[in-house]
């Protein structure tokens, strides 16, 4: 498998002063603190990029439009083999939390291991990501609920699938 390389003009996002007003929006300043090589800044689009990375590679990046025009609002730089956008912080825990973008998983990795899918789909190839645990959780957005739920009949072929419904966005 060949990895992704993060483009060089990629920067820290505490360089750009918009950058540090989403993540502080968020509250995803500690976030970053504990994860420095999971976001960046592009200059060059003004997004904040979350890397995309699995036991310690990097397989690609999506960045999130820092923009308020009409411009795309998540863009895929790159998703080699699948991987989602994935913060295992609980090693001994054996179960996942699913949500549909990177600050939501960045939220909730505070208290759950947490994937993102890059919206409310599961692609084949990111179904390997979940099979390592023993139960998976589906919390989408309240809007995606009928969504979630055709996403756990999906899944409960291959691992005990639950849906989780929010009553506000973990955002």
């Amino acid at each position: 498998n060949s990895c992704y390389t993060i483009p060089e003009y990629f920067i820290s996002p505490l360089q750009n002063s918009s950058c540090y007003s989403f993540l502080l929006r968020y509250n995803l300043i500690d976030f970053y603190a504990k994860h420095v090589n999971l976001i960046r800044y592009d200059p060059k689009q003004n997004r904040c990029v979350f890397i995309l990375m699995n036991k310690g590679e990097c397989y690609g990046a999506v960045g999130r439009s820092l923009d308020v025009s009409g411009n795309l609002r998540w863009l895929v730089y790159n998703r080699l083999i699948g991987c989602p956008f994935q913060i295992i912080t609980k090693a001994t825990d054996t179960s996942v939390l699913l949500v549909e973008d990177c600050v939501s998983a960045c939220v909730a990795s505070s208290c759950f291991n947490s994937i993102a899918l890059l919206g409310t789909n599961v692609p084949s190839d990111t179904i390997k990501y979940l099979l390592p645990y023993t139960k998976v959780y589906i919390a989408l957005d309240a809007d995606a609920t009928g969504k979630a739920i055709k996403l756990q009949k999906q899944l409960s072929w291959y691992k005990p699938t639950f849906v989780v419904p929010l009553l506000k966005d973990l955002k």
